[in-house]
């Protein structure tokens, strides 16, 4: 099941410590421009469906009718687009392009400093059209909406690209083949070889479904060669998750979890993935292309406990606390010079010195990977 996972999980002195969890590439897209597919419907009916992508000159103008047409959405102004202020990057070209749509109006005032729970809750009273996000994190505010409005009153996950860019080019879901959790053996385990056998059992694609699908017989049943669940068991997760999960045991000990299909091509996560809901389904189609694997990237920061990790943090730090001030300056110009000086005080900072530790530890990686 692990296969070449082993062999990039090695430390740097070749040997493995622990097992990934959640590991080999996770095929659902992660970030988009989230829309409320009914109002879309209105301006763009041929791509409300996610076939076709949209350009960023058709999403701009898709902003400008809305706030043309909606004043107001029960009787509350309404807000062509906003944002998580905690879910934000920074590049020079993301603080024009959000500086240009609040100069017009079409990006609330407040979005950079808008938290998650303000955010949704922003979702939740039906005056928001837009939003960028991964195509789960409007949560219970998707709730609200479907059960006020409806399934196509809530927002779905569409990809906008540039102008003349290639769609297949443009990536908006980084996951890691090597999985996001791990586990592995103390010292203090007195009986390791036991523990191993377990280990081995369950990373097994026998495990791996006794951990996510139940037992045969009682959480599903063999039809034509695959695992057909009970539908009420299906419907359980749905009505109460935290229940189904303590009562049926399924889906209580998520180890050495193997992401994608199972040799009969079916999810190993049936929980989540078996039945997808109208929301995940419209994500699958329209931004399923847009999965890149980070993990021959990740964690190239300085080590911790270093003087060079404290010089890293200090040159995030800055960095973080320049995005805002450059987001919400009054005029371009302005939001121009606080990226620069972001930039110049980074290179005091000694950003130059943590790029050297990350080129340095990527070359490293690369070569242990190669090795044999």
């Amino acid at each position: 099941m692990y296969g070449d996972t082993l062999t990039k999980t090695r430390y740097t002195d070749g040997k493995n410590y622990y097992l990934a969890n959640w590991y080999g590439l996770d095929s659902d897209p992660v970030f988009g421009m989230l829309m409320r597919q009914n109002l879309l419907e209105e301006f763009l009916p041929d791509q409300a469906d996610g076939s076709k992508p949209l350009t960023t000159d058709e999403f701009e103008a898709l902003l400008k009718n809305f706030k043309e047409k909606y004043k107001t959405i029960d009787g509350k102004e309404s807000i062509p687009m906003t944002m998580n202020g905690e879910n934000m990057g920074a590049n020079l070209g993301t603080f024009k392009g959000m500086w240009g749509l609040k100069t017009e109006g079409l990006i609330e005032k407040e979005f950079a400093i808008s938290k998650t729970q303000t955010w949704i809750q922003k979702l939740t009273t039906g005056a928001v059209f837009a939003t960028p996000g991964a195509y789960w994190d409007p949560g219970n505010g998707n709730g609200a909406l479907k059960k006020d409005g409806g399934e196509k009153n809530q927002l779905f996950a569409y990809k906008v690209v540039a102008p003349g860019v290639d769609p297949a080019q443009t990536t908006f879901g980084p996951r890691s083949s090597l999985g996001w959790d791990a586990i592995a053996i103390t010292k203090n385990n007195k009986h390791p070889e036991e523990t191993i056998k377990l280990f081995n059992y369950l990373a097994s694609d026998e495990g791996q479904h006794l951990l996510l699908w139940g037992k045969e017989g009682e959480q599903y049943t063999m039809v034509d060669g695959k695992r057909q669940p009970d539908p009420a068991f299906l419907q359980s997760f749905k009505d109460n998750w935290d229940d189904t999960v303590k009562k049926s045991g399924v889906r209580k000990w998520l180890w050495f979890i193997k992401n994608g299909l199972d040799p009969n091509g079916q999810p190993y996560d049936m929980a989540v993935k078996f039945q997808r809901s109208e929301v995940d389904e419209l994500a699958l189609k329209s931004l399923g292309d847009s999965v890149w694997d980070t993990a021959q990237y990740d964690n190239l920061n300085p080590d911790g406990g270093t003087p060079q990790a404290l010089t890293a943090q200090k040159v995030k730090d800055i960095m973080d606390q320049s995005i805002t001030r450059a987001i919400i300056a009054p005029s371009e110009a302005e939001a121009n010079s606080v990226f620069d000086k972001m930039l110049e005080d980074m290179k005091k900072a000694g950003d130059d010195k943590v790029e050297d530790i990350i080129n340095e530890k990527y070359a490293q990686r690369m070569e242990l990977w190669n090795s044999k």
